[in-house]
C-alpha cells in the first residue's frame, strides 16, 4: 500500500503483526468457539463508529450498539487466522473483547449492524472470559470469570 493511500481514511488496511502472545490468545478464542454453535468472541474497536467506511467494508462480522462498533466470531469453523484477524482489527491502543454465548438474536442476525440492549446484556450475562491488552502492553491479561483465575500471556523479552 503507498504512503498517500495509508492516510486515506477510505482505504484502511489491516496487518497481521500479531506475536506468539497474540498466538496464544487466538488458540484460546478458536477453542472457546469451537466448543459450539452459539459460541462467541466479541471485541470493541475503541475508535471506530458505525459509519466509518473501514467498518462498512469489514470482511469481519461487527454489531454496533451505542454508536460503538463490537467485532465478533460465532461458532465453530473458524480458522486460526480468522481468529487472529478479528484480534488485529479489534486492536487500537487497547484491546477488550468477552468469550460468551450468543443470545438468539445474534445468532439468527449474524450480520452487521445495530443490536437492542437485551442483546448486549445476554452476552454481558453468558461471558465466560474477559481478555484486555495489559497496560504495559506486554501481555494480555485473560480473566476466567468462571473460576476467578487469572491467566497472564507474556512477552519473553522484558
Amino acid at each position: 500500500m503507498t504512503p498517500s493511500r495509508l492516510l486515506d481514511l477510505e482505504e484502511g488496511e489491516i496487518t497481521d503483526g500479531l506475536d506468539e502472545r497474540d498466538l496464544f490468545v487466538a488458540q484460546l478464542v478458536k477453542g472457546h468457539l469451537d466448543a459450539g454453535a452459539k459460541q462467541c468472541a466479541v471485541f470493541e474497536h475503541s475508535m471506530a463508529h458505525p459509519s466509518d467506511p473501514v467498518v462498512q467494508r469489514s470482511t469481519v462480522p461487527w454489531f454496533a450498539f451505542g454508536g460503538e462498533v463490537y467485532y465478533y466470531l460465532l461458532g465453530p469453523g473458524h480458522t486460526i487466522q480468522a481468529v487472529r484477524h478479528l484480534i488485529a482489527t479489534a486492536q487500537t491502543y487497547r484491546l477488550v473483547g468477552v468469550l460468551t454465548e450468543a443470545p438468539s438474536e445474534l445468532v439468527a442476525k449474524h450480520a452487521s449492524g445495530a443490536v437492542t440492549h437485551q442483546t448486549v446484556a445476554a452476552l454481558a450475562a453468558a461471558t465466560s472470559r474477559v481478555i484486555v491488552l495489559a497496560w504495559h502492553m506486554t501481555g494480555k491479561v485473560i480473566w476466567d470469570v468462571s473460576e476467578h483465575e487469572h491467566f497472564l500471556a507474556t512477552s519473553s523479552s522484558n
